[in-house]
C-alpha cells in the first residue's frame, strides 16, 4: 500500500499506527508513506518503482499524484543498469554458496525470478521496446526441494 500524506514526520504518522498495524495483521508488507514533494524528489532514484506504480496503481481516495509525475528517462536507464549489475553479482555469490545443494539452488532461483523479470521488463523500456505488463507467478512445475 502506498499512501501520499501531507506530513510524513514521525509525529504525524502516529495517527496512522492503528491502520498500519491492522494492515500488518493482514500479512501485507508495511505501507509506504510519502509526501508529494518526497515523491517528486525521489523520481530520479526510485524510477523503476515509481514507473511501475504509475502504470499499475489504483486510486482509492484523493488526488492522483502519480498521474502527472515525470520520471527522467536517463536516470531510469542508470537505475536499471545499476540494479541489473547488483542483482547479477548477488546471484553469483549465492549460486556459489548453493552449489551442490539442489534444493537451495532452486529456492535461490525461484526467489530471484520476480526481481529479474521486473528488471528485464524495465531494460526493454529503456531500449524503447514494448514491455509486458503482466506479473510473474510461481510455476507449480518447478521443483520444491
Amino acid at each position: 500500500m502506498f499512501c501520499v500524506v501531507r506530513d510524513s514526520s514521525f509525529a504525524a504518522l502516529q495517527a496512522l499506527v492503528p491502520v498500519a498495524k491492522w494492515w500488518d495483521r493482514q500479512k501485507q508488507p508495511p505501507p509506504l508513506f510519502m509526501t508529494r514533494d518526497e515523491i517528486e524528489q525521489s523520481a530520479d532514484v526510485f524510477s523503476i518503482e515509481l514507473m511501475d506504480m504509475k502504470q499499475h496503481h489504483r486510486l482509492v481516495f484523493g488526488e492522483d499524484v502519480l498521474k502527472e509525475l515525470t520520471i527522467p528517462t536517463v536516470l531510469h536507464r542508470v537505475q536499471v543498469e545499476y540494479e541489473l549489475r547488483e542483482k547479477l553479482s548477488l546471484l553469483r555469490q549465492h549460486l556459489l554458496l548453493a552449489s551442490g545443494d539442489d534444493a537451495r539452488m532452486w529456492q535461490l532461483l525461484i526467489r530471484s525470478v520476480s526481481s529479474f523479470v521486473t528488471l528485464f521488463r524495465h531494460a526493454m523500456i529503456v531500449l524503447g521496446l514494448n514491455a509486458p505488463v503482466e506479473s510473474v507467478k510461481r510455476s507449480r512445475r518447478w521443483p520444491h526441494g
